[in-house]
């Protein structure tokens, strides 16, 4: 058998690696950090800088991992909304609509239940009633805009008692 080939580190005549270690294919990364660790021939500089690059690297696998497993949930999400529904965005509830063929239909609670309510509009300050309802139904017909809904309302009915009376 032959001499065994040293390298040595540019600049340093008393620093030598060998390169019959163990080949980088059968040792983990793990067992690589704690040979290089454990060296008395690799400055503190190098080990620190290795160490912060695996601890990087972890960092990132571990990113990737949980990024990978939020897309496939996202794309699971994604196949049971297409297939479920046909529209996209609903918000609403479709056990609220229950039909029960015993029941008798009460007028007031069907009403009831496709109502929505708006708090927080301001009351007008106008003197006649015709301007109260048109700013009324301006103000709902512009909430309903922003909310990207398109709907004729049937009826507007402003709940409480006037503040200014």
């Amino acid at each position: 058998m032959g001499k065994t080939p040293r390298r040595t580190i540019k600049g340093s005549t008393d620093l030598e690696i060998s390169s019959t270690t163990t080949p980088p294919a059968t040792l983990s990364l793990e067992d690589a950090m704690q040979q290089l660790n454990s060296s008395s021939l690799v400055p503190e500089c190098i080990k620190w800088a290795f160490g912060s690059l695996v601890n990087e690297l972890k960092s990132v696998r571990l990113e990737r991992d949980q990024l990978r497993e939020e897309n496939r949930l996202l794309r699971e999400q994604l196949a049971i909304s297409q297939h479920s529904t046909p529209s996209k965005h609903s918000s609403v509830d479709p056990l609220a609509f229950k039909y029960e063929p015993h029941s008798l239909p009460n007028c007031h609670e069907s009403e009831r239940l496709r109502s929505i309510v708006i708090a927080g509009i301001p009351e007008s300050k106008k003197r006649f009633l015709k301007d109260r309802l048109q700013y009324d139904y301006s103000s709902v017909m512009n909430v309903l805009y922003h909310l990207n809904i398109e709907c004729y309302p049937v009826s507007i009915y402003r709940l409480g008692k006037p503040k200014d009376a």
